[in-house]
């Protein structure tokens, strides 16, 4: 699967609209059978942070 990416300034307006759209929707009513369910097995391995990176570093020096 290909990542897509966005700047922040090309996403496109999400509009009142939509958000009341989504917003009414049931949780029984959103189609998740193409994701796997996470077991308790799942949760007995997970490990916090484990992809965390910490904050980007600015590398930026002001000259004195």
């Amino acid at each position: 699967m290909a990542k897509i990416r966005y700047r922040f300034d090309e996403l496109p307006e999400v509009s009142a609209e939509s958000i009341r759209r989504m917003t009414a929707i049931k949780d029984e009513d959103i189609d998740t059978r193409d994701m796997p369910e996470l077991t308790e097995e799942f949760w007995e391995h997970a490990e916090r942070g484990r992809f965390y990176c910490g904050p980007e570093k600015n590398t930026t020096r002001a000259r004195r």
